[in-house]
């Protein structure tokens, strides 16, 4: 493939992710609880150091803190799930 070829197909790839992404934002944006939920998933993010027993080879490990996320829903006035 060409070098024109090569630059075609990766402007192509990030066009298409960035419409994707837009299309992900605008739904969230129009239904209210789904904006609340990433929202609270936001707030409730946490971020625990790799495993010790592993030497840390596991790397930074992304929780979430279901009891914040839980607080934040009700805050926001949506019943708390079973």
């Amino acid at each position: 493939m060409r070098p024109a070829g090569v630059w075609l197909a990766l402007s192509l790839l990030a066009v298409a992710g960035c419409a994707s992404s837009a299309t992900t934002q605008s739904s969230a944006a129009r239904d209210p609880k789904s904006r609340d939920t990433l929202d609270c998933l936001d707030q409730a993010r946490e971020m625990s150091p790799g495993s010790p027993g592993l030497g840390g080879a596991g790397g930074p490990r992304l929780t979430i803190n279901q009891d914040r996320y839980q607080t934040c829903m009700r805050e926001r006035g949506h019943p708390a799930n079973p």
